[in-house]
């Protein structure tokens, strides 16, 4: 018996959008033998997804997860990561998304703190994740997506008929469906929870803003377990029932740029949200490639320069349009401006369903043209943190969302950023908490007090993590580099290590980060 069999399929009057999963369902129904995912060698139609869906959530459901349950997905974009996002959504239960380069540290706090009854992961990933749960004494069940280690759960093992089990025919809209860590504005990764509504309603609101069809095509070269590649590229392509096309392992971006250009000719890319230093990369490319299909490049992350706009323009004739958002409220703004040249710098206007205002000190609307705190307001908005770091009152308030930043509105209702209320440090598009580097220095032997501030090592290529540590006995920079590496994900290691007798400080006793920069 086909596994569709098992379950109630909804009428018209039944259907509620609310509720991502819904949104497969209605791709399926509607455009089910259209191309809904390219991975690999891999193409599924909205009907084959649907399948292949509920097939890994009857798989899952064998395992024991259920509604409120969580699973962990650590894998890099792959279709197996859209498939799990997906079942236990169907299963009305939620996917705690884990950066791929997360250590055995990372992983610890997060088991601790979210307490999966499952991990998807790869091969490398089974591995860690294995040794984590042993080590701390938390039981969990590995699903490896590759050569599978004998005591994890191949993936494929999941794709089975079941012909006597049944699935909800409906995750309620207020549930949990994405858990991702975020620093917030107080440091230390809190677990943002977003749910079946506020998923659904920003893969409507992006698909509504730029007016995309089941005609359009969206690639995804950027990690899907960020708010930025999950929401403009998973959730979009199910709020428009457009093509997604992953490009598998695009990293080294130098090494693969040439995939990502063959594929948006091949697949007639039309939506392709990147990052700036891929599209300063793609204007250096030696070869060829025809880009006319593309309709929108959008920008995120880190700012865009005008260097790599112009580049970029100049190459390819396409502009690039800077999108806005953040963990907590993803897919905010994005310049659609006629004249984008002229509008380089700004994030432009809110998305469909998104409020912008930005806030004065006292928390009074401040006028045009004035620079304040930047906060939103949006549907699509998670309402708070859970777990162990709930109720983050500087970032959460009354209903709207204060993400760290601050801008301005022009009379036109465009926003422009031009700095940050919080201490992160900007590397490649990923945000670095200091206070998570500072901690894993506090376990060193030799390390005495210390402070991570971002700082520029080449002009205009970003930023790296710098540590500056006072020591009570003698110990080499690479040791404390090398201590780092083994504890946090490559890109919060510092690059660059200070030593000095005494951290400066403010009369009051304030450390006086900008002198350390």
């Amino acid at each position: 018996m086909p596994v569709r069999a098992s379950l109630r399929h909804l009428g018209e009057g039944e259907r509620d959008t609310t509720v991502l999963t819904r949104l497969l369902d209605r791709n399926a129904e509607h455009h089910g033998s259209r191309t809904a995912l390219v991975a690999s060698d891999e193409r599924l139609t909205w009907a084959e997804l649907r399948d292949r869906v509920d097939r890994v959530a009857l798989g899952l459901s064998a395992l024991g997860v259920g509604p409120d349950d969580t699973a962990v997905i650590m894998l890099p974009a792959t279709s197996e990561f859209v498939v799990g996002v997906l079942a236990l959504g169907r299963l009305g239960a939620a996917a705690a998304l884990l950066n791929v380069q997360s250590k055995e540290h990372e992983l610890s706090s997060a088991f601790a703190d979210c307490q999966p009854k499952v991990v998807i992961t790869d091969r490398p990933g089974a591995g860690i994740s294995q040794a984590v749960a042993e080590r701390i004494g938390y039981p969990v069940t590995v699903v490896s997506t590759d050569a599978t280690p004998s005591s994890a759960v191949p993936f494929s093992a999941l794709i089975t008929d079941q012909a006597d089990a049944t699935l909800p025919t409906l995750a309620p809209a207020d549930r949990a469906l994405i858990y991702q860590y975020s620093s917030g504005s107080t440091g230390r990764p809190k677990r943002v929870v977003r749910t079946q509504a506020q998923c659904a309603a920003e893969a409507e609101y992006v698909s509504l803003t730029l007016e995309l069809t089941p005609d359009d095509a969206i690639l995804c070269v950027i990690p899907l377990f960020h708010a930025y590649g999950l929401g403009d590229c998973l959730f979009t392509s199910l709020g428009s029932a457009a093509k997604l096309v992953i490009q598998s392992n695009p990293n080294p971006f130098m090494v693969k740029r040439q995939r990502t250009l063959e594929l948006i000719e091949e697949e007639r890319v039309t939506f392709f949200p990147g990052v700036p230093y891929q599209f300063e990369l793609l204007a250096k490319a030696r070869s060829e490639a025809d880009l006319s299909s593309l309709r929108y490049c959008t920008s995120a992350g880190v700012g865009l320069s005008r260097d790599i706009f112009d580049a970029f323009l100049d190459r390819f004739g396409i502009p690039l349009r800077q999108l806005y958002g953040c963990t907590e409220s993803p897919s905010l703004s994005v310049n659609l401006e006629d004249d984008v040249a002229a509008t380089t710098e700004t994030v432009g206007r809110a998305m469909v369903g998104n409020e912008i205002v930005i806030r004065t000190e006292d928390g009074a609307a401040a006028p045009v043209g004035t620079v304040g705190a930047v906060s939103v307001r949006s549907a699509a908005s998670s309402s708070g943190y859970v777990g162990s770091s709930h109720n983050d009152h500087e970032t959460f308030r009354d209903g709207w969302v204060f993400p760290g930043d601050l801008g301005f509105l022009d009379d036109e209702g465009r926003l422009t950023i031009v700095g940050r209320t919080k201490i992160f440090i900007d590397v490649v598009g990923h945000k670095v908490d200091p206070l998570e580097v500072e901690d894993v220095l506090a376990t060193h032997p030799a390390v005495d007090e210390s402070v991570v501030v971002g700082t520029c090592l080449v002009e205009g290529k970003g930023e790296v993590v710098k540590a500056v540590v006072v020591v009570k006995e003698p110990v080499s920079e690479l040791e404390l580099i090398r201590y780092c590496s083994e504890r946090l994900a490559p890109f919060k290691v510092p690059q660059v290590v200070e030593f000095v007798d005494a951290i400066p400080r403010s009369p009051i006793g304030k450390i006086l980060r900008k002198e350390l920069i």
